[in-house]
């Protein structure tokens, strides 16, 4: 079952695996950086940003910190009655930050379901930082979704 949030505004009560109205599935391309931090100096330098596919492949793990991000358009299906969640399956390491158009999101264990609806704008980016974590290296391992569902419409 998805890790569930509550958070002024926000109640997530549903488990990841639900009927959805519509599942877009965020896969190519996302930009990946790395941070490299110096262990004497503590100097952080960013590596350029590469082009990635997620879950991405074994191949391409390393030690340092990972910042995966991915940009895309506002769902032009919305209407009043949608909830927009990012479902993220799963990941390699420690989770540090998650965010939508530089808001910080809660984070919790794989997997995570959380609204999103109230932070979208017509252009948006999520943000995903992973830390290296006792021999887990940082890596989305798993799908990375905005689910779409229909609130029902109250009764009349």
């Amino acid at each position: 079952m998805a890790q569930v949030f509550s958070w002024p505004g926000f109640f997530m009560d549903s488990p990841i695996n639900h009927p959805a109205s519509h599942t877009i599935r965020l896969r190519y391309p996302w930009e990946k950086t790395l941070r490299i931090v110096d262990s004497s100096s503590q100097r952080v330098t960013e590596t350029a940003a590469v082009k990635v596919s997620v879950p991405e492949p074994m191949e391409d793990l390393s030690d340092h910190k990972a910042v995966y991000q991915r940009r895309f358009n506002r769902p032009t299906s919305l209407t009043p009655n949608c909830v927009v969640r990012l479902e993220i399956e799963s990941w390699e390491g420690q989770l540090e930050s998650l965010s939508i158009n530089q808001s910080p999101i809660p984070t919790g264990p794989s997997p995570i379901s959380v609204e999103i609806t109230e932070f979208l704008r017509v252009q948006n980016v999520i943000s995903i930082g992973l830390s290296p974590q006792s021999n887990r290296l940082p890596q989305v391992t798993g799908s990375v979704n905005l689910v779409i569902l229909t609130k029902e419409a109250p009764a009349s």
